[in-house]
């Protein structure tokens, strides 16, 4: 007899990703994960670009979802969430900064039976890359959120997360753009869920090819860290 697979939800929020986002699906399509079976539902947040004709080939495979405007990465979330029907949860950014090969990794590192979460930390495997402001940002970040919650993570921002889906959903999430990373966090560590990390590869791209992330957005995040413990 057949033993049923688990079922892993994978979330794709995308904007103006018509560069990428068929190599994410492609790649995410191709990924065995032994013991699970896939689900992926891809979020358009207002694409401008011909990221909505990219996708239509992929329709079969995928849960499309779209919204008429761009109302930001933690607004798209949301909306996969309501229709996220796994065991977890897997956020993969579509840009392939993350690639979906480290998704075996996350899976590897979760234990139903004690592990609530499995964060992909950039700064176990190499050093983290990027723009030297980022990098200090996400830093001083990381070191202020050690400080605050005495929680030893080494990357809280990062965009590879893996959640158990029942407590996601039971978070209520508010936050709308890229905060929700902290927001996410903040609930995990407040409510005293097992957090693990796992070391994944990071490609970060430029300005040039595409970044969301602009230095007023990466301010705000960098700020979330305080919001979250004074406010």
């Amino acid at each position: 007899m057949k033993i049923k697979e688990r079922i892993v939800s994978i979330l794709v929020p995308v904007f103006n990703e018509e560069a990428t986002i068929e190599k994410v699906i492609q790649s995410l399509n191709k990924q065995k994960i032994p013991g699970w079976e896939k689900q992926v539902i891809v979020v358009n947040d207002g694409s401008t670009d011909n990221t909505e004709s990219k996708l239509k080939k992929y329709l079969k495979k995928i849960t499309y979802l779209s919204h008429e405007n761009n109302y930001g990465k933690g607004v798209a979330i949301k909306s996969a969430l309501r229709y996220a029907k796994g065991e977890v949860v897997i956020i993969q950014d579509a840009d392939m900064e993350y690639l979906p090969k480290d998704i075996l990794s996350l899976i590897n590192g979760y234990n139903p039976a004690d592990t609530v979460a499995v964060y992909g930390s950039r700064r176990l495997r190499t050093k983290r890359r990027g723009y030297p402001l980022y990098v200090t940002g996400d830093w001083l970040a990381n070191f202020f959120f050690r400080i605050f919650f005495r929680e030893k993570l080494t990357d809280i921002f990062t965009g590879y997360k893996l959640v158990k889906t029942s407590l996601l959903k039971k978070m209520k999430l508010k936050s709308r753009g890229f905060e929700i990373e902290m927001e996410i966090t903040d609930w995990l560590v407040k409510n005293k869920c097992k957090i693990i990390e796992v070391a994944i590869s990071y490609n970060p791209r430029t300005f040039a090819k595409g970044k969301k992330l602009g230095l007023i957005k990466g301010m705000f995040l960098f700020l979330s860290v305080f919001k979250y413990k004074f406010f």
